[in-house]
């Protein structure tokens, strides 16, 4: 049995891309590694605003342009053959993991959250470890990561099966955002949002 064959697993190698990431040598050199084993493929995703003061620091891509340079790289991945991961675009494929309601993050202490970019924040805490009663969830606050109402423009957006409005229930649970899309810029509450795609 061939070591292609031997092992059932698949292992997504996701790459995160700022604005001016032109260089697309990385995949060349992805490919001679594993360009031949179905096993492993490559996801590529803009780097995000998830907060803190170094976001100032990093050339952030917005609207459309976030289409458009993912969209290069997609193009030579497939180009040179190198498989692509395409889940995020398959039905809820932008859903997060944590808006699924058995989607949790277990920490050292035994604290369960929910996102990993808003630890220790107490809307992230829906439950924590007992050692005599086992796993201990808040319902409650566990729904509410579950839950998104669709906005009027989330009607009109092709993506709308992909995340249903749950792409990052942080924004609204944490930033107190209305929501977050992968479509559109957003501001903080106090400023208009951009227009929605």
């Amino acid at each position: 049995m061939s070591p292609n064959n031997e092992f059932d697993f698949y292992i997504v190698l996701r790459h995160n891309i700022l604005a001016g990431d032109n260089d697309l040598s990385w995949y060349d050199y992805l490919y001679n590694l594993f360009g031949s084993d179905h096993h492993f493929a490559v996801s590529v995703r803009p780097v995000n605003n998830w907060g803190g003061q170094n976001v100032n620091d990093l050339s952030l891509l917005n609207g459309e342009n976030k289409i458009d340079l993912t969209k290069i790289h997609e193009d030579y991945l497939k180009q040179i053959g190198m498989k692509y991961d395409s889940s995020e675009d398959l039905l809820f494929g932008r859903i997060c993991y944590a808006a699924f309601p058995n989607g949790y993050i277990i920490r050292a202490d035994g604290k369960i959250e929910k996102c990993s970019v808003a630890l220790n924040h107490p809307q992230n805490l829906v439950g924590y470890i007992d050692p005599d009663n086992g796993v201990v969830i808040d319902n409650t606050k566990n729904k509410l990561w579950s839950y998104s109402e669709l906005k009027s423009e989330c009607y009109i957006c092709p993506d709308i099966l992909c995340c249903l409005n749950l792409q990052c229930r942080r924004y609204a649970l944490v930033d107190k955002q209305d929501c977050y899309c992968h479509r559109a810029t957003y501001k903080p509450k106090s400023n208009h949002r951009t227009s929605p795609m």
